[in-house]
């Protein structure tokens, strides 16, 4: 029997969880506006293939969840299983890379006046997509039960969405100016990802509203959820000045520098 039914777009736009992987998309496609995608048709945009890839596989998420979301909500459950097989890929590939962006972004500042401030903020995009690979893992494991499945997935979207966050502290701070972007020059405080981290985390924050109108209280996946991201948000300070974690940051700077394959 087949899982599909017809396209109903009002219940596509009553769903809460539409909305909110909507809002995902929006946030970076207007946080990365100004230091990438206006910037991109210029050719003023300084990046490097690997940044490109990332880009490309990070839109990608985005939207996928936004016609994963869609798929549920219309019926279309075959489909959302299939194409759920390919954001796995997709997830594992954005770990990869995005750690692989990190390391590059580090490397061009080894011997420079910026290396001082970018090893300790290293553990920020390290950290984040790591973030991200553990609860879109947590998230498969619950795909039996979909409540908790899509509230981790939208969890998991959110961590990437620091990236966009800092985007537009960015802009405000800064201004536009070709070339110019987060990842170029002096790194910021790694406390200042703290804030970041709230800031990314804003369609898990609606969606926890959404849920105290809806059935009175948060759901566990977000009041468990966000306790664990923000409480790391804060120890990555204290860890990220130890020697321990420059040990890490030389052992991926000497691994990124063996030959694969």
């Amino acid at each position: 029997m087949s899982t599909t039914t017809t396209i109903k777009p009002r219940a596509v736009a009553r769903s809460p969880f539409a909305a909110l992987a909507w809002l995902c998309l929006a946030i970076a496609i207007i946080g990365f506006s100004a230091t990438y995608w206006v910037q991109l048709p210029r050719g003023t945009v300084i990046a490097s293939p690997l940044l490109h890839l990332h880009a490309i596989l990070t839109t990608g998420w985005l939207i996928l969840l936004v016609l994963q979301t869609r798929w549920i909500v219309t019926g279309q459950v075959g489909k959302h299983r299939s194409w759920g097989v390919f954001g796995v890929a997709l997830a594992t590939a954005l770990v990869v890379t995005g750690v692989a962006v990190a390391i590059e972004s580090l490397r061009h500042r080894l011997g420079t006046p910026y290396e001082a401030t970018a090893r300790p903020f290293l553990i920020v995009p390290v950290s984040t997509v790591l973030e991200f690979g553990c609860f879109v893992t947590a998230a498969l494991l619950m795909v039996r039960r979909p409540e908790v499945h899509k509230r981790l997935m939208l969890v998991a979207t959110g961590t990437m969405l620091n990236a966009a966050a800092a985007r537009f502290v960015f802009f405000a701070l800064r201004g536009y100016a070709p070339g110019a972007r987060p990842g170029i020059g002096e790194s910021p405080p790694v406390g200042a990802a703290i804030v970041i981290t709230a800031l990314g985390l804003l369609p898990v924050f609606v969606g926890m509203v959404i849920d105290v109108r809806r059935r009175g209280r948060p759901h566990p996946a977000y009041a468990c959820s966000i306790p664990i991201l923000m409480s790391f948000a804060v120890l990555r300070v204290p860890l990220s000045q130890t020697a321990a974690w420059n040990d890490v940051v030389n052992w991926l700077l000497a691994f990124s520098e063996l030959p694969h394959g």
